[in-house]
């Protein structure tokens, strides 16, 4: 941004109290839209990405599971693993597909609503039973829905905040 625009929208914020819009991104400041909504499809990437390795992880477990010969643990996997994250996860992804990836104003106006989502999942994950039973698991398939999800979740309670401060 060269420095007499600068120079003007610092003036236009001090003077008149108003941050101007700013196409932004090219220079990295994380306050300026463009910035924020690159950070904001990162985060949604992530958590997609998140998302599906846990779903690997717990088709691994279930399959393992189904193996044993344990009708109860076949029960488990059949019926029970594929809802330790559901709940507050479908809101959430429903949230996610209608902000999308490139409309900053769809992701200012929805991103305290999404947020409550996201917060309600990642309290889920760090509470719920099911989800801690299967982290811990002693079935020799890695499981790390915490982990991997909560980072995930981090990002985009972060930038959500961001967006719902600048809305």
């Amino acid at each position: 941004m060269p420095v007499a625009s600068a120079e003007k929208n610092d003036w236009v914020k001090r003077v008149l109290g108003v941050t101007p819009r700013e196409t932004g991104g090219a220079n990295g400041h994380v306050g300026e839209p463009g910035a924020l909504l690159a950070r904001w499809t990162k985060a949604r990437n992530g958590w997609q990405a998140a998302d599906e390795a846990v779903g690997q992880q717990i088709n691994g477990l279930a399959a393992i599971l189904r193996s044993s010969g344990d009708p109860d643990l076949a029960t488990v996997a059949d019926t029970g693993l594929m809802t330790v994250t559901a709940g507050f996860k479908t809101k959430m992804m429903a949230a996610l597909m209608d902000i999308g990836t490139d409309d900053m104003a769809k992701l200012r106006k929805r991103a305290a609503k999404t947020a409550v989502f996201v917060d309600k999942l990642q309290a889920q994950i760090e509470s719920d039973a099911r989800v801690i039973a299967c982290d811990e698991s002693d079935f020799g398939v890695p499981v790390t829905i915490r982990a991997t999800l909560g980072r995930a979740l981090g990002e985009l309670s972060s930038v959500l905040a961001e967006a719902a401060k600048s809305h």
